[in-house]
């Protein structure tokens, strides 16, 4: 049985009411968190809002709230409702987001995400204090202001990393990480850049938590498995996923991929990602899942499972993935 395991919902795949019920039966199956996505679907905050009234002990959580999309103190009066609404069970996920989404969605240019996010973080800190905030930075500029309301615990945050700079900075000044498409295989290289952080911030280790987003799919008939694989896919474009899934050992995929991308496009690029990268990337719900599950655990990193339903059947195939897991919780 594996002891802690949780839940993240892509945020356009269910409305925030039907989110909050398959929250509501997620704690009641065992599962020990909740998260959600935002991307260019709904705002996860208010989705976690709906969430946390109708649970009792979820952890909820952004995964992840794009430092791009709002200012610090708009995320920070954010994760003060989200706190308070749901007794002190929030963490607030941030992250750098897709570059994409960032420069076509945001119109904001996205260098500089490793020092932005430290400033971001600092700057959110501050107002979550309930104190007078001055910080002078490169990219935030706060001067003699404090928010009019405070929690009563401040929730802690996390930070998506998966490149080197970040995965250490994550080390020096989250309280914890949030992995996506990690195969337990590369425990070592996640542990080398956050140790750097830990070193240098004079951090205790045990006292740190990590997570990691596990896709699935709710079975292995070929359209589940389609849409797995075009999930994978799309994460191989982003060049922070290429080089993690090139640490597992998968870099001659992340170049075929890439390649068949460039010439004939998403759907046909899907077509290259092997079954043996869904295997260490991925949980298949048709058998038992534990031992998958248990090689996370075994490295320190507690799972989310992630699902990547069929479109048309997003509600039944999360159901059935959740179901499934449930049986190893």
């Amino acid at each position: 049985m594996i002891s802690e395991v949780g839940l993240c919902l892509r945020s356009f795949d269910l409305g925030p009411r039907e989110a909050a019920l398959t929250a509501s039966l997620a704690e009641r199956l065992g599962f020990s968190s909740f998260w959600m996505t935002e991307e260019m679907g709904r705002g996860s905050p208010p989705a976690l809002s709906i969430s946390a009234a109708e649970t009792s002990r979820l952890t909820l959580g952004t995964a992840i709230i794009s430092i791009y999309s709002r200012t610090p103190m708009t995320t920070a009066m954010e994760a003060i409702t989200l706190q308070e609404a749901s007794g002190n069970r929030f963490i607030l996920g941030l992250g750098a987001g897709g570059a994409g989404i960032t420069a076509r969605g945001h119109g904001a240019a996205t260098s500089g995400a490793v020092e932005r996010m430290e400033e971001y973080i600092a700057v959110v800190r501050g107002f979550l204090t309930g104190q007078r905030v001055n910080y002078q930075g490169k990219y935030y500029n706060v001067s003699d202001i404090r928010l009019w309301a405070r929690p009563t615990s401040p929730p802690p945050i996390y930070v998506a990393a998966l490149n080197p700079k970040m995965l250490e900075l994550a080390g020096r000044v989250a309280d914890g990480l949030l992995l996506n498409m990690f195969d337990p295989k590369c425990a070592g290289y996640v542990e080398k850049y956050l140790g750097k952080g830990f070193e240098k911030a004079g951090r205790n280790p045990s006292e740190y938590r990590k997570y990691s987003f596990v896709l699935a799919a709710a079975s292995d008939e070929p359209d589940a498995l389609d849409a797995l694989r075009k999930s994978v896919c799309f994460y191989l474009l982003a060049p922070g996923y290429r080089r993690l899934v090139a640490e597992a050992g998968f870099g001659d995929v992340v170049e075929t991929v890439g390649n068949a991308y460039s010439s004939k496009g998403l759907d046909y690029a899907a077509t290259k990602v092997p079954d043996e990268l869904l295997d260490r990337v991925a949980v298949i719900c048709k058998d038992s899942v534990a031992d998958r599950l248990s090689e996370y655990a075994d490295v320190g990193v507690r799972p989310l499972i992630y699902p990547q339903p069929r479109r048309g059947a997003e509600l039944k195939d999360i159901v059935a993935i959740l179901q499934a897991v449930s049986k190893e919780i």
